[in-house]
């Protein structure tokens, strides 16, 4: 399983940026390019430099037909046989997909998917005035004065849940591809409410709580992410910097509002050195370094982990 690490936060929080940097700490371990899936209508310009270098492989999913089909599809693997400037215009029988190969990951190092939250919004717009489940959705077609007709829609209750749902499983194909690295997912962030704990089950008690968003005010369940981190923006005299907290935590302003989906993957027994290097439960990033930093530090701890397990293993085969 590849793994998967999520990152959120509001919009001008570096998201996109720290998504470069993945890319280079990817390009850096592995010398293979990565794959890039975004339904962000902003754009991926801050990391424009490394598309044109090809360590980026850009796929806008904006605009496309059957946007759920395709995005299922790329997440076990398929990729357009033929991209212009981050645009595949169609894709059928004389433009297809191609399925992924052991050459694929030789290629291949890992995924980005920007914008989980605009995925599952472009899902959405798809299925407006379609009804799935048992609550009808509204819709209305009306004659274009110059030939054809334009239809109108709205979303229907079930819609919400089939989506949540279909994001959770295209998130968990995704962790099986065999690319070397993990995927990295990103998230605007929403207000949700957590009903895991145990008192809050059987008190029916919803606690407030703040996590990478989906659509419908639904936060993505910590269970169904690997590494999550939250990036929040805060302001230091004249500049606004930013925190990525790793570490489950408060809102700044709204204390009882919590992040509790923010944690790191690494051996429990690792955590005192990662802490020690991020004390607090977070790191800054800045302009030049960020994400890829903290990963190459993880990787340390792993090792770390490694040749302690080797150590103890070498004393028990020895008695």
């Amino acid at each position: 399983m590849a793994g998967t690490i999520v990152i959120f936060g509001d919009s001008g929080s570096y998201k996109t940026t720290n998504a470069g940097f993945y890319a280079k700490y990817v390009y850096k371990k592995t010398r293979k390019r990565v794959r890039y899936i975004s339904a962000d209508k902003g754009g991926w310009r801050p990391i424009q430099p490394l598309i044109d270098l090809g360590i980026i492989e850009p796929l806008s999913i904006i605009d496309v037909p059957l946007p759920l089909l395709l995005f299922r599809k790329l997440s076990l693997g398929w990729w357009p046989q033929s991209i212009m400037n981050g645009r595949i215009e169609t894709w059928d029988k004389q433009h297809p997909l191609i399925a992924s190969t052991l050459k694929t990951w030789e290629e291949i190092g890992g995924y980005i998917v920007e914008g989980i939250t605009t995925v599952s919004e472009t899902f959405m717009e798809s299925f407006k005035g379609k009804t799935y489940g048992i609550n009808p959705a509204f819709s209305k077609a009306e004659d274009d004065p110059q030939g054809g007709r334009h239809s109108i829609g709205a979303n229907s209750l079930d819609h919400y849940g089939i989506i949540q749902s279909e994001m959770r499983a295209r998130i968990a194909s995704f962790d099986l591809l065999s690319c070397q690295e993990r995927t990295l997912f990103s998230a605007h962030e929403a207000q949700g409410e957590d009903e895991d704990t145990r008192e809050g089950q059987r008190m029916n008690v919803k606690k407030p709580i703040r996590g990478p968003a989906l659509v419908g005010r639904k936060c993505l369940p910590a269970r169904d992410t690997g590494e999550c981190i939250h990036f929040e923006r805060y302001v230091q005299g004249a500049k606004t910097l930013v925190r990525a907290h790793f570490e489950p935590h408060p809102d700044p302003v709204f204390t009882h509002l919590i992040y509790p989906a923010c944690k790191p993957r690494i051996p429990a027994e690792k955590m005192p050195l990662l802490m020690a290097k991020y004390p607090g439960g977070y790191f800054e990033p800045g302009t030049e370094k960020g994400l890829d930093e903290f990963l190459e530090y993880e990787d340390k701890c792993m090792e770390g982990a490694l040749e302690d397990l080797k150590k103890w293993k070498e004393e028990i085969d020895a008695k």
